[in-house]
Order: structure tokens, then sequence, then C-alpha cells
């Protein structure tokens, strides 16, 4: 029998609930103040909720298809400690996107935001299937889709007692989807041990030119089914003020920063972007609580981090990881953050946590200056993905994780991103994949075969662009291709830029599509034209 003292999410998640009461735990976009006191009731019924009053027990595993807001911070907590694996799912993707995690994850239960409900049950035929009898609805139900409970009628109503369950380091904790150059999504499995390293780690990673504590607020503007979540049970622990932000506004986060004193956030390079091209209230409001934004998931222009130093200081601090790590392994500190320094371009030093490597194909390490593969290894590297051995061989050999980026690292130790070994697009701090594009072009019956390239963007970093083919005697436009793949991905995915060919695209001896000449040949940059 395990002893339920052994390290865990779920045991973090109890000290700090002994740790704190009426700090305040969470603020809500509408003033609301929930208390670490309140905070502890109200898992604690959730908990009763999942497992007393729909049998869920140890290992099930519960969709969450959510934004930002308080609820999803409960069921975070509630789910680790019932021992109970999360499946996140992505707001913008397609709900045969959603059916397809779901399905593969092998989920039992739903808890969605009301209007992304009908899309999912009608992407599965009209019947919740394995998920029957345990759909929550975040706020009131909608009307015209049957079988969904109230969460909060169900959280009100139960009881307070606590449930204590025994969860182990080993035992899962969540499965969150990535992709694959084929674009078949896979589900890296992380467990309890895994995403404590994580969580502890991130709080770590931003502590280490000021230290965090009860006096922060984090303003979570990446998604919880992303990165951010990893920002949640680590610096509760801290006894920080968690307030989630919905949907990302410069100019509505500066005024949180203001009003809400939030000290610390996360970002995609793009959202810098954004606050120093777009917002009108940046240099009119008090920003002064704001002391550290890291920002990773893309690469980030000078001239967008030279305008972000003068906006709002040395405040900056970036990541290097993904989602089977998860979070960071590398990270680059804001005392790195020169303008002029070549140390910029890199995204750092490994952390503490992880080993970190640049290795050849044969498994040997490369030599500071040589380009080869990134490996890591660390406690919080992805367990398995899920139903998918022969990924997770590929993925894990030799006892590493192989990350599919291609860097080099300096005499020092400093990281430097090349390229993308598996081709995968990074748009505004957003993972795409080109074969998926290039399925959802490729079902269209006017394309007889398509090319799909990352292309530079100064707000996206890279934007999803694609060359098209069409069959003899046919034709669509621009629009019409994009409105076609938004049927089948989600409509961040969908290309942005689409030029039309011909000639029959580059191919490799095997017939196998030569991305990369495709892009030179017909997106060169400055450097190709």
């Amino acid at each position: 029998m395990r002893a339920i003292t052994d390290p865990t999410v779920a045991s973090l998640i109890r000290a700090t609930f002994r740790r704190y009461s009426s700090k305040t735990a969470i603020k809500t976009e509408t003033g609301d103040e929930i208390s670490f006191s309140q905070l502890q009731d109200r898992v604690r019924r959730l908990v009763n909720v999942l497992t007393d009053g729909h049998g869920l027990k140890l290992g099930d595993r519960v969709a969450v298809l959510a934004d930002n807001r308080a609820e999803y911070i409960e069921l975070d907590y509630a789910c680790a400690l019932a021992g109970l694996v999360k499946v996140p799912l992505y707001m913008r993707n397609a709900a045969r996107e959603h059916l397809h995690f779901v399905v593969d994850s092998d989920a039992i239960a739903l808890v969605a935001e009301p209007h992304t409900l009908g899309p999912l049950l009608d992407a599965m035929d009209g019947d919740w299937g394995p998920l029957d009898g345990r759909v929550l609805s975040l706020d009131e139900p909608p009307a015209d889709v049957p079988g969904v409970e109230s969460y909060e009628s169900l959280v009100a109503a139960a009881s307070p007692r606590e449930t204590v369950i025994e969860v182990g380091p080993e035992d899962y904790y969540q499965i969150r989807y990535t992709s694959g150059t084929t674009g078949q999504p896979k589900g890296a499995a992380t467990d309890h041990r895994g995403m404590l390293a994580a969580t502890l780690g991130n709080v770590t990673f931003h502590s280490l030119e000021c230290a965090v504590g009860p006096d922060d607020v984090v303003g979570h503007v990446m998604p919880f089914s992303h990165a951010s979540a990893f920002n949640l049970a680590g610096h509760s622990w801290m006894g920080t003020t968690h307030l989630p932000i919905a949907r990302w506004d410069p100019d509505r986060y500066m005024r949180h920063v203001q009003d809400d004193g939030v000290s610390i956030s996360m970002m995609a390079p793009t959202m810098i972007a954004m606050m120093v091209n777009e917002s009108e209230t940046v240099g009119t409001v008090d920003t002064s609580n704001l002391r550290t934004i890291s920002y990773g998931g893309a690469p980030i222009a000078e001239s967008v981090l030279e305008g972000a130093l003068a906006s709002f200081g040395s405040i900056f601090t970036q990541g290097y990881g993904s989602t089977e790590t998860p979070s960071m392994v590398v990270y680059l500190e804001k005392r790195d953050h020169v303008l002029g320094s070549e140390r910029l371009q890199s995204c750092g030093l490994p952390c503490s946590w992880a080993d970190v490597d640049v290795f050849r194909p044969d498994a040997t390490v490369c030599d500071p200056g040589e380009i080869g593969e990134i490996w890591t290894r660390s406690p919080s590297a992805l367990r398995e993905y899920v139903n998918n051995p022969e990924a997770t061989a590929a993925a894990t050999e030799h006892g590493w994780y192989h990350s599919g980026d291609m860097a080099l690292r300096d005499d020092e130790g400093y990281f430097f991103l090349k390229d993308r070994k598996n081709d995968m697009i990074i748009s505004g701090g957003f993972n795409i994949y080109p074969a998926e594009v290039e399925n959802a072009l490729m079902s269209h019956p006017a394309v007889i075969e398509c090319a799909v390239v990352p292309t530079p963007d100064d707000q996206w970093g890279e934007v999803v662009s694609a060359v098209v083919r069409f069959r003899p005697g046919m034709q669509a436009s621009a629009e019409d291709l994009e409105a076609h793949c938004t049927q089948s991905i989600g409509s961040y995915k969908r290309p942005r830029r689409i030029v039309f060919a011909d000639e029959p695209l580059p191919k490799s001896a095997v017939d196998k599509m030569l991305r990369r000449i495709a892009r030179e040949q017909y997106f060169p940059t400055d450097d190709e034209a």
C-alpha cells in the first residue's frame, strides 16, 4: 500500500491548503476574490461530485474544454487530488479534433463551456457514448443539448467533506495532445512526479532573480490547456494569487496589471508584439507591479524585444521546452536580455532539474558549435504516448527524449535553436504540423497536391503558408480553401498565405514532398530571392 505522503501534485495541493486560509487564491475578471479556504471547499466538493456522484476512480480520464477561468483551477486541483487524469482540449480546435482526443485518451467524463457541447455532440453523431451521464457544463447547460448537467449546481449541492484518495508519483496526472510529423496527434502522458517537477521548476525559474511570494499575482493569458497550467500548483504553494484571463487583449491586460496588481505572466512572443505595437494604454497605466514576463514557444524579433524593454524594463525571461518535457528545460534569464548581445538569439542554459544536450544521429554528443538534435531527460519527461508504443520508443530511445529540434551549444553552454527536424510550424505560440493542414487542403476536390511551410511574420513569428496545385480544369480561390480547411482543423491552423503552382511541386526520388525546396521556390526570403 502506497503512503499518501509520497510527493505528488496532490500532496503539494494539500500542503498548500494547510499553509494558507484567508489569503486570496484566485481573482476573477469580474472582481470576485476566492480565498484558499473557499477554494479548498469547492475543490473538495468537486472531488465528491466526480467520485461519489459520477463513479470516477483513480486513473479515469476527464476531458476539459474550457477558457481560462476559476473553475479550470478547481478542476486541475480536484483531478490531482482524486487521481483523475486531466485531458486538456484546445478551445481553438475543431469538434472533430476534440472527438479524436476524447476517444484516443479513453476519456469517460467531460467538463466544457456550454457553446462547445452542441458541435461536439454533432461530431459524435448525437450520442455521448462513453461520456454519457458524465457531461458537465461550466455555465447554464444549453437547452438544445441533451444529457448535460450543471457544474455549478452539482458543486453547490455536494458534500464538503474531504475524501482522501491514495495517489502515487507514478500515477498519471494528465494526457496532453501534441502532433507528429505525420500530423497524427499523440497524447503525451505525464505522471504526478513529472508534473510536480514541472510546476515547482516553473516557480523556481520565476524566482531566479526576484523571489515569488504571496504578494504576487499571476496573470494567466496563455491557455490553461497549454503551458499556463504549469504555473498553478507550484505558484499556489508560494501563496500567489491567480487571475485567469479568458481572452487576450493587450489593453485589457494592461488594466489588470494596474488594477489587480498582476506581477507575473507567461506569454507567446506575439502577445508581447501586440503590447508593444498595438496597445493604446502602454505608457499611460501604472505597470510598476509587473516584474516578470516569461515567453517561449516561438522566436521573438529583436525589434519587438527592443520596444518591450523600452516600455517595461528588464522583466523578460525566456523558456524552451515542449509538451513532452513538459514545460521548460532551458531558460534565458533577465540578465541575458541585453540588446545587441548574441545571447538574445539563444534560448539559454539548461534548468537544474533537467539534463539537456545536443546529439548526433549516432547518439554521440556534439561538440560546441556543432548542430545536432536537442535531447533531454528529467523527472518531468513524458511517460509515454498513450496507445502509441512505436512513437514512444522512437521519442525515448537511449533513455532520452528526442525533441526533433536542431540546435547548437556554445562554449559557455548556451543553446541556440537552428531548425526543426520535424518541420513543425510555431505560430503565435501554437504548434502546427504541415501534414495536418495538407490533409485538410487535399480533401478539397480541386486540389491535386500541396505543400505547407512556415513563413516569417512580424506579428505571429511564423504563419502557415501553402503552395497548391489544382486538378486540370478545376480552380478555387484562396478564401474558398481557407474556409474549407476550417471544417476539419482549428481556424488557427488554416493557411494565411496561399500561392498557386502550375507545375508539379518538388519531390525526392521516392516521391516525398520536399517542403523546404517548395518554400525556397515559392516563398523566398531576402537571402534566397
